[in-house]
């Protein structure tokens, strides 16, 4: 009952490929590649929803950058895991894809603080000028 949870937005991740495709994106050939960061546990989710389905990938390639992660997935190098909102920025967003019927994994981001740490002036504007940043950049 102390902690307080504002939700800011939610985020959908998934497989994604370039629009333009490669070999390597055929993630029922037995030859993709997958791009990820192995530390998320979106990554994790979404590896052993793929175990049960008929996506195989014949290597991984491991990175902690998502940018990184689509930007080679952009190039065609492989099947990327990455949030809805980094696939789409401005960059990106004409390039690639999400593949189809791929799993995916609900994310929720929020600002979670103590009820309690809200009693003075200043702790109330910080936590809204963290919220209102926070949101600026979704």
């Amino acid at each position: 009952p102390d902690i307080v949870i504002k939700q800011l937005w939610e985020d959908t991740v998934t497989l994604w490929t370039s629009k333009n495709g490669s070999p390597l994106q055929d993630p029922f050939s037995g030859n993709a590649v997958l791009i990820c960061d192995p530390e998320l546990i979106q990554t994790d989710s979404i590896l052993k929803k793929t175990k049960k389905s008929q996506i195989k990938f014949s290597r991984i390639i491991t990175s902690s950058n998502l940018e990184l992660i689509a930007s080679l997935t952009q190039t065609g190098a492989g099947i990327g895991i990455l949030p809805s909102r980094v696939a789409t920025n401005q960059a990106l967003a004409l390039t690639l894809k999400p593949l189809k019927h791929a799993p995916c994994f609900q994310d929720r981001h929020s600002l979670i603080f103590r009820a309690d740490a809200q009693k003075s002036k200043a702790n109330r504007s910080l936590a809204h000028e963290i919220e209102r940043l926070l949101k600026k950049m979704n």
